[in-house]
């Protein structure tokens, strides 16, 4: 392996074996890197001809990559335009986003009580603390460990070998300490946290938490679990209930778990967005086996997306987070089907103004408030009416009644 590798490798006297892999797009969020930087009537087109641009760019690039892959959600223009780009369209499966835009101002226990069901509103962090756990998130990595790059990356390999064993994709880009490391020096401070937790001082999980202020968009990446520790006490759900709990008291209006482990994000408030690949390569060869793959990938997620959809069950609050409609914002692309799917509105009606209307809609009108009036009068002069027949007909049975003697009759006595 190593002698092959040495001669056929990325770093090879002649790299046969090895493909240069471009991501037009971030892994961490897991989305597009093409920004449209004014907002047109044909944002399509103009998405289509940058992408072109890309593939011109790649074939005469001496930095040639063998694969372009452009992630995105369905709503944005990069899906529309991928294949008048050449790109193959791919469906990868839905990203769980948390919409916390309309419960601005809400405390967490009162976001759970709205947005969540019965049964989803349990203290996993109480539980975990009770369990001996520990969280730290912190601007400074080494507030959760000194060593924290490799036992950052130690945690994502734990997970990915779980992932793997079960035949599942494990992950797309390998966390190594090196890249943790670098996250930490490149990226401003006011751009990233740990989010590490503990149990008894040994590390049981740790993601970090990447941060767009302007946008307000929170990501959750990176996540890592020591399964033999975390699972007993519930590290993963009180770190996905917390990361909520923080997005929403510091104000964010969206937080991306992103495509993977689904049923326990959609618990704490997820909903489930489509996203989409776009892929280029001028080998036909690696046009079948990246739809091949991605088909597998879609596959497992279907069958978690109908295991939930078989266990829902129906509750009357139509404020639950996976209920709620999709809001339309700039800079994205909707078709009919989208708008019908998703229940598309133009304008968020935040909770606490839809609690407001609904209360104000609950006021009477004058005029209900003068019918009512009138109603209750008649009721009082038909009982007034009904007390007055009652008492002279009173009045009539005591007038046909014998009067008693003024002299009582004497018994009569023996003389």
């Amino acid at each position: 392996g190593n002698f092959l590798s040495f001669l056929f490798g990325a770093h090879g006297c002649l790299p046969i074996l090895a493909l240069r892999w471009g991501l037009v797009g971030f892994q961490f969020p897991f989305r597009s890197g093409i920004f449209l930087m004014s907002k047109s009537k044909d944002a399509v087109d103009e998405m289509t001809h940058v992408q072109r641009a890309l593939v011109t760019w790649n074939d005469t690039s001496p930095l040639h990559c063998d694969v372009l892959m452009s992630p995105c959600y369905i709503t944005q223009a990069d899906s529309m335009g991928f294949e008048q780009a050449s790109f193959l369209n791919l469906q990868i499966g839905p990203s769980v986003v948390v919409d916390l835009r309309r419960f601005k101002g809400l405390t967490y226990k009162d976001f759970q009580r709205v947005a969540l069901k019965k049964g989803n509103r349990r203290n996993h962090h109480d539980y975990f603390a009770k369990k001996g756990g520990t969280v730290h998130v912190s601007r400074d990595f080494t507030d959760f460990d000194p060593g924290y790059a490799r036992v950052a990356a130690s945690l994502c390999a734990s997970t990915a070998g779980q992932r793997a064993e079960k035949g599942e994709v494990p992950i797309l880009c390998p966390v190594t300490p090196m890249l943790i490391q670098n996250i930490t020096e490149e990226h401003k401070d006011s751009f990233r946290r740990i989010f590490g937790v503990k149990v008894n001082g040994k590390a049981a999980g740790s993601a970090i938490l990447f941060e767009f202020p302007k946008s307000k968009l929170m990501t959750s990446d990176m996540q890592g679990l020591l399964h033999e520790i975390a699972r007993p006490t519930r590290a993963y759900f009180a770190m996905l209930a917390l990361t909520v709990e923080k997005a929403l008291e510091e104000g964010y209006d969206l937080l991306d778990f992103g495509p993977t482990t689904l049923e326990p994000k959609l618990d704490v408030g997820g909903r489930l967005i489509e996203c989409r690949a776009g892929y280029h390569t001028r080998s036909m060869l690696m046009r079948s086996l990246l739809k091949r793959g991605t088909d597998n990938f879609r596959s497992q997620q279907e069958e978690v997306e109908a295991r939930m959809r078989a266990g829902e069950k129906e509750e009357a609050s139509p404020w639950r987070a996976y209920r709620l409609p999709y809001v339309e914002s700039d800079f994205q692309c909707l078709t009919e089907d989208i708008k019908t799917r998703y229940r598309v509105e133009e304008k968020i009606v935040p909770y606490s103004e839809e609690k407001i209307n609904k209360n104000v809609s609950e006021k009477k009108s004058k005029k209900q408030l003068n019918k009512e009036k009138r109603k209750a009068a008649r009721k009082a002069r038909l009982a007034a009416q009904r007390a007055t027949a009652a008492a002279s007909r009173s009045g009539d049975d005591q007038k046909s009644r014998p009067k008693p003697s003024a002299n009582p009759t004497i018994a009569p006595t023996n003389n």
